[in-house]
């Protein structure tokens, strides 16, 4: 696995810094606070999957199965803490409404292209309702001002490192499908690497984000 890590840099790098902010959020005892606690049961269960699929990857084998199940993992957990947090009584409905329209695509996509294979559809539908549900929090905060430290409230940075890995992936993955089919010989070397390089922003931002909490 040593000599794969090696090889793989930028692919394993966000195995490990999910540890920073699973020690930063610990530290800070932030599982205390009812939504943070699931996205805590997230990185708990992300840390695993990841080491696990990369162990499988090292050794050949085929690891999408799993990363399959963390896309339903990590999107049921994300829309339940900011289910938890969203005051707004239509946008709660919209949540329970994404999890529904996600769960029919999951369930289509994996009908289509089987579990060992990449998802084509539910991975951008995620992608989307997570985005939409960060940016009316970040509305509902503003509107509200119910937190005046916004540097020190972890949640927010949280959202923040989601948004802008979601983003990413919502911009990456059409595109990657489409030249799969339109150019399957050609490079797409750097865009594959860009989600791997967002996700570990994403855990830096709510590492550091964790430290510079109240």
């Amino acid at each position: 696995m040593i000599e794969y890590i090696k090889s793989y840099p930028i692919e394993s790098l966000p195995v490990f810094l999910t540890l920073f902010p699973l020690i930063t959020l610990t530290y800070r005892m932030s599982y205390k606070d009812l939504a943070l606690r699931y996205f805590y049961v997230m990185l708990i269960i992300k840390l695993f999957l990841d080491f696990w699929m990369l162990y499988l990857a090292s050794k050949g084998i085929n690891n999408l199965i799993y990363y399959n199940a963390w896309i339903g993992i990590s999107f049921l957990c994300l829309s339940a803490m900011l289910f938890h947090v969203i005051k707004n009584k239509l946008v709660r409905g919209i949540i329970i409404t994404g999890y529904i329209i996600f769960c029919l695509t999951y369930v289509y996509d994996i009908h289509q292209a089987g579990f060992g294979k990449s998802l084509q559809i539910a991975p951008t539908v995620q992608c989307f309702f997570i985005i939409f549900y960060i940016l009316s929090f970040f509305y509902e905060l503003l509107d509200t001002l119910r937190v005046r430290n916004l540097a020190g409230y972890p949640l927010f940075w949280v959202c923040s490192g989601a948004l802008i890995y979601y983003s990413c992936c919502l911009f990456i993955t059409p595109i990657y499908y489409l030249f799969d089919v339109v150019e399957p010989n050609m490079n797409l070397y750097l865009l594959v690497m860009l989600p791997y390089i967002f996700e570990s922003a994403f855990m830096l931002i709510v590492g550091i984000g964790a430290l510079a909490g109240e």
